[in-house]
This record gives C-alpha cells, sequence and structure tokens, in this order.
C-alpha cells in the first residue's frame, strides 16, 4: 500500500557546512604579475571557518602535501556566515609582503611559503582542503584546478576528487597565463553549477596576458527558484513514498536532487527535504517535497 505523506513543502531553511568535495570550485585565476585566484562558494559556510591552499599536490596518505617546497594559504572566513553564491577572491598571493595581498573575505596568512602560480610551460595546481596539509592534517580535498594538461599530480587519486565534478583542468596548451569562468551564473542547482564551472568549455583563457582577467568578476550566483507550479498544495494525491522510493501520480519522475542541490538515486531514501523534476506532458516542472 503506498503510504500518503506531506506533499509540497513551500520554504524551508537549512543550515550547511562547508565539509564536502565541490562546497568550494574556482571561477578564475591569473599567473601573471603577482598571481590571483577565485572561486565560489556554493554552500553556507559558518563564521570562523578555517580553509587552505596549496599549490601542491597531495602526499601518498592524502593528509598531507606531497611537494614540501610548495606553498599553502590560511583562509579564515571571518565573523559572518559566507551565503552560497558569494564569489571570493584572493589577490597578489605570491607574497605576503605585496602591497595588495589580501582576500575579498575574511583573511588570509601563510602556514608555509613558496605559493606561486607559475603557469608557464610547467603549469600548476591549486587544491583547496579542509586541514592544514603543511601538517598532515588534510580531512578533505574540497576542489582544485589545473592550469596545463600536463597530468594529475602523482597522488592524485589520494584526493579523492574527480576532474569535471570537483576539480578542473585547463588544458590544450602549455601556457594559460590566465582565465575566468564566463558561464551562467543564475537559476542553476549547486550540482549543475559544479558541472558547469568544472568544465573548461564554459571558460575564456588567455596564453599571454592573465592580468586582463583582474579584477575577476564578483556577481554573486543564484540558485533555482522552485515553485509548486501546476499543483495545489493542499492536494493528498500528488507524491507517494513507497519501500523508500518517491512516486507520483501525475508524470514522470526524471531526477530527484537532495537539499544540497545534488542529483541523487530515487532509492533508499531517508527522511527530509527533496526536489523532485517531473515531466507532465511536454513539460518539466519542479516540485519541493518532504517526509
Amino acid at each position: 500500500m503506498k503510504k500518503r505523506i506531506l506533499r509540497i513543502i513551500v520554504l524551508c531553511t537549512t543550515i550547511f557546512h562547508a565539509q564536502s568535495q565541490g562546497d568550494i570550485a574556482f571561477v578564475g585565476y591569473n599567473g601573471d604579475g603577482d598571481d590571483d585566484f577565485a572561486i565560489v562558494v556554493l554552500v553556507d559556510i559558518p563564521a570562523h571557518s578555517t580553509i587552505y591552499f596549496t599549490d601542491s599536490g597531495p602526499d601518498i596518505t592524502g593528509t598531507g602535501m606531497d611537494d614540501l617546497a610548495e606553498g599553502v594559504i590560511t583562509w579564515t572566513t571571518g565573523s559572518s556566515e559566507i551565503s552560497a553564491g558569494t564569489v571570493v577572491t584572493f589577490t597578489d598571493i605570491d607574497n605576503d609582503t605585496n602591497a595588495a595581498y589580501g582576500v575579498s573575505v575574511g583573511q588570509i596568512e601563510r602556514s608555509k611559503s613558496g605559493f606561486s602560480l607559475a603557469v608557464g610551460t610547467s603549469g600548476d595546481e591549486i587544491f583547496a582542503t579542509l586541514g592544514d596539509p603543511a601538517q598532515d592534517q588534510v580531512s578533505t580535498w574540497l576542489a582544485g584546478i589545473e592550469v596545463h594538461n600536463h597530468g594529475r599530480p602523482a597522488n592524485f587519486d589520494t584526493s579523492g576528487l574527480i576532474p569535471g565534478a570537483n576539480y578542473l583542468v585547463i588544458d590544450t596548451t602549455q601556457s594559460k597565463d590566465g582565465g575566468e569562468y564566463t558561464g551562467v551564473r543564475s537559476q542553476k542547482t549547486a550540482d549543475e553549477y559544479r558541472r558547469l564551472v568544472n568544465d573548461q568549455t564554459n571558460w575564456t583563457t588567455d596564453t599571454e596576458d592573465g592580468e586582463k582577467f583582474v579584477p575577476f568578476n564578483t556577481s554573486n550566483f543564484t540558485f533555482l527558484t522552485l515553485t509548486v507550479e501546476g499543483v495545489n498544495s493542499f492536494d493528498m494525491g500528488v507524491f507517494f513514498l513507497e519501500n523508500k522510493k518517491i512516486t507520483t501520480d501525475i508524470g514522470e519522475i526524471k531526477n530527484v536532487y537532495n537539499v544540497f542541490g545534488q542529483c541523487i538515486e530515487n532509492q533508499n531514501l531517508t527522511q527530509g527535504l527533496y526536489i523532485v523534476e517531473v515531466k507532465k506532458k511536454n513539460r518539466l516542472l519542479r516540485y519541493k517535497f518532504a517526509f
């Protein structure tokens, strides 16, 4: 027997924590001048969080950095929560004596010197981590960007990152001096943004002048606003939960998303809020559903 449950939830309040891969993504870099990069925050980040950036790949254990000659930057996010969709820029980060050295939100400092985006003919990477890689304290490799496809770092697999999902590869030439994400920034889920931002075809790059991208575009990313279009929110017969799977009598379920915007399998669901994408005739509608 199908179990009828609460159908459509119009409003919700959820606190997210930057603890998972893909919670941030790189949206800009400049390997010329004094080096710069930018990230987008794809979940709300609590106040007083700390994220590390290094231009070294992971070591064989995945808890530290493989090249101890590379650098580490410590970013402390500040006293206020950072909202999902915020773009954060890191300026002149190759040396903390630079006049403009800093970050647009919070504070940065070096826990290890030697950070440099040496994109030239050799290429370079930047990784974001939870836990200090210089102290073998990494618990999560959050995201990464690789400038020039010279092959993954030796111990890349220990990071758990996946090119195209939470790791961006800018390839095909030996000198992409700078680049910036130039794709859409509105009305997508966090999962869709991860795929878009980590696809180099949605970037504009330059082989001669990375400085042309600075200052980076800091327009916020806005997220899909869901509506209860096409149904009466008091109709008890819209959605059902059957054997931990969402079913409906109004059309074909195409996708199910969790509260993080990640597309998930419609099976073995646990109690919570979901976004259900339903094909009804020639229309694709999205509904909020909770049990």
